[in-house]
């Protein structure tokens, strides 16, 4: 028997509405699906019943937590076999270049962080999805990551979530020192990154020392990379915003920084063990993170830090730095299942509802806020109201995505290096530390013109 649309539990809008329970913020599966939206879904369409698609896929992934979507997708598609194969992030892209180069064959569905992307861009390996066979529609993806989701032209995958930039912070101990605590404080307060400085020497001054503003080095450099849209290259040449405008931002902001102890130099790494042991403790009010991150961040950095924390936005523009691209290998053997399980996984209301309780990602898909009742989600470790519709839906609607370079992971390391050194030496001279970052970004790629 043919399968109906209903079956295939389609990710609609407007009457898709999703209960969640009160402390344990996880959602369950709506049961009336309706398109009120206006979008043609007909891409989302199966032309036969899920237990009648049958294949071997494999999902080359970041992790055995991306793998956890296969069992409840076996529950709705019994018989088509989806292989996880885990490669972490840092030997994602030489993997899949041994692999070409060898002649061997990709995943069929396979991933792209946004320093790396351009890169896998640009080897060809992703399919069209808005070509045959899966003639996705656009119109269903929020507008304001497309730039990051699409290729020549073309969208070559969907980001797996909406990471804006955020700051979470020690509100006790913020209120301690600087005498605010709620949201709309902290955001009127630091507007921009040079409003931390007085703050952060006040904070480290009547601390003797034992209080950074900010806990470390690496997450200024996570969300000043990731601001603006303002392009790091020029074709094939460092661009004169990266190597004068913005590189004097970051000069002068570093040295600030360095030499009012704003941020603590003992922990300049991010996810190090040093990082993650501070939230724990009170030496540290504030720390960057992708909103997608925040009900995974709190629970296993900081366990016992029950209503410990609050989020603030970060200063200057909203920005997104998290979210990973999913595609499909335009040389896969089987993209009939393989779409059936991209669709599940990425666009249907029980795969993103999935998505959203394991690890707090969510597609960039328009009318979430319909599906997902943020405003009911209380967390344990958020001292705030309403915080997830906050994240998940004001933010992402005034955010901008810096779009997908070739050398954007190059580019990164090239200011965390100068950054690193001008922390090191803070009398180095904003010439010399302009000339260190023209050094650095052509050392890291040669063919730079």
């Amino acid at each position: 028997m043919k399968a109906s649309k209903k079956t295939i539990c389609l990710l609609q809008t407007a009457a898709m509405v999703i209960s969640l329970c009160a402390w344990g913020g996880e959602a369950a599966a709506a049961e009336t699906i309706t398109n009120d939206s206006g979008i043609d879904l007909s891409f989302m369409e199966s032309e036969k019943a899920p237990e009648e698609y049958v294949g071997k896929i494999s999902f080359w992934s970041f992790s055995d937590m991306w793998g956890q979507i296969i069992e409840p997708f076996n529950e709705v598609y019994p018989n088509i076999e989806v292989e996880n194969v885990v490669i972490g992030q840092g030997d994602y892209l030489g993997k899949i270049q041994t692999t070409l180069a060898g002649g061997g064959e990709l995943g069929d569905i396979i991933l792209a962080e946004l320093n790396i992307r351009e890169q896998l861009f640009e080897m060809g390996i992703f399919d069209n999805l808005e070509g045959e066979p899966y003639n996705l529609n656009r119109d269903y993806l929020e507008d304001f990551l497309i730039p990051q989701e699409t290729y020549e032209g073309n969208v070559a995958g969907i980001c797996n979530a909406i990471g804006v930039g955020a700051m979470a912070y020690k509100w006790e101990l913020l209120d301690k020192y600087l005498g605010i605590s709620t949201q709309e404080e902290v955001e009127d307060t630091f507007k921009t990154w040079e409003d931390f400085i007085e703050a952060g020497k006040k904070v480290y001054e009547e601390s003797n020392g034992g209080v950074y503003l900010i806990a470390s080095y690496s997450m200024v450099q996570q969300l000043m990379t990731a601001e603006g849209t303002e392009p790091y290259f020029d074709g094939n040449t460092p661009s004169n915003y990266f190597l004068n405008e913005r590189a004097e931002e970051r000069y002068n902001i570093v040295k600030a920084f360095t030499d009012n102890h704003v941020m603590d130099p003992a922990i300049p790494a991010y996810m190090s063990p040093g990082l993650n042991q501070s939230m724990t403790e009170d030496h540290h009010i504030f720390y960057a993170f992708p909103t997608s991150f925040s009900k995974r961040m709190f629970k296993m950095f900081d366990p016992e830090g029950y209503g410990r924390w609050r989020v603030a936005k970060a200063p200057g523009q909203v920005s997104t730095i998290g979210g990973t691209l999913v595609g499909i290998n335009k040389d896969s053997k089987d993209k009939e299942c393989a779409w059936e399980f991209y669709k599940y996984m990425m666009l249907s209301q029980e795969g993103t509802v999935f998505s959203f309780n394991t690890g707090g990602g969510v597609a960039p898909i328009k009318g979430m806020e319909d599906v997902i009742d943020y405003k009911a989600i209380q967390d344990d470790y958020i001292d705030q109201n309403e915080i997830y519709y906050t994240m998940y839906v004001e933010w992402p609607k005034e955010s901008v995505s810096r779009p997908p370079e070739l050398y954007l992971a190059e580019a990164a390391a090239a200011y965390e290096a100068v950054d690193m050194a001008l922390m090191a030496d803070t009398s180095m001279t904003l010439d010399e530390y302009k000339a260190l970052l023209k050094n650095e970004i052509y050392a890291r790629c040669p063919d730079l013109e």
